[in-house]
């Protein structure tokens, strides 16, 4: 748990120190899977506007992290994004939601569907004042 715990801390500080140019209306998203099997996407949907920039990610193996992927904000709405995963006889449905940016944080919230309590996350909201996105990282057991 320790080592989980560690690795997903060094997840968080390293996609904040590589969060460029993208400016609080950018949510980036990454999942690890510590489920036991493979996790396929079966369904990938963004709502309010927002734009996957960066391919969702078809399959995360087991014991790996994926690559980042980002959405962005729409023009009147924060990013919305609803990920299907199916892990072995588990799965997984993540809603992530970033609201709007503009003179304020957008603030996220997470949350995960599926049989059990499958998910996690941490999150790191983006900020206007300082243009830095938003980060959810979904930690699946």
């Amino acid at each position: 748990m320790k080592k989980i715990l560690l690795l997903t801390a060094a997840l968080v500080s390293t996609t904040v120190s590589a969060a460029g140019s993208d400016g609080c209306e950018t949510l980036y998203l990454r999942l690890v899977n510590n489920t036991g099997a493979s996790c396929i996407l079966r369904d990938a949907s963004v709502y309010g506007g927002g734009i996957i920039v960066d391919g969702v990610p078809q399959e995360i193996p087991n014991n790996s992290i994926s690559p980042r992927f980002r959405v962005k904000q729409g023009s009147l709405i924060g990013a919305i994004i609803r990920l299907d995963y199916q892990c072995g006889n588990k799965r997984a449905i993540l809603n992530t939601t970033q609201s709007y940016c503009f003179l304020s944080a957008g603030n996220i919230s997470g949350d995960a569907e599926g049989e059990g309590r499958l998910a996690s996350y941490l999150a790191t909201p983006g900020s206007y004042w300082n243009a830095s996105p938003g980060q959810i990282t979904w930690i699946l057991n």
